[in-house]
């Protein structure tokens, strides 16, 4: 069988809508806030069992008693959850990796403040989580089609 030139354009307007700006825009903003709830949720969850881990350990307050570690254990524990949410749904692994990437990123940066001195330890997970939301949303920016899809 052949195709014309007609054929094929009335077949791709057979399938799916096109996607028009809008509903591009809301979708890339519903996965933005899906993927901020999956880092509350890790937080809200997996926070206390770090605190357990820590009072049993020894440690009355590990969040001021060891600050560098514990924003590297919050980060891991927003982490987790996105990761699942995005292999819930069907992400590739570039995609993932960027997106635990641009949780990490963050507190290393801090951390790294904080060895060289610019950074008061106690600062350190105020500063990674504050600067995990603009760095997650630039990872999403850069691939804007795929998150807006």
């Amino acid at each position: 069988m052949t195709t014309t030139a007609n054929d094929t354009h009335h077949d791709g307007l057979h399938g799916a809508a096109e996607v028009t700006r809008p509903t591009r825009f809301v979708r890339f903003a519903r996965h933005y806030l899906l993927m901020i709830v999956a880092m509350y949720a890790g937080m809200l969850i997996l926070d206390p069992a770090y605190v357990a881990v820590a009072t049993h350990a020894g440690y009355a307050d590990p969040w001021t008693e060891l600050p560098v570690l514990s924003a590297l254990v919050m980060a891991g524990n927003m982490t987790v959850p996105m990761v699942l949410l995005m292999l819930r749904h069907h992400q590739g692994f570039r995609a993932i990796l960027e997106m635990a990437l641009s949780m990490f990123a963050p507190t290393l940066a801090a951390t790294a403040l904080h060895l060289l001195g610019a950074l008061p330890a106690d600062q350190v997970l105020t500063v990674g989580h504050l600067a995990m939301f603009p760095a997650m949303f630039l990872v999403m920016l850069r691939r804007y089609r795929h998150y807006a899809a």
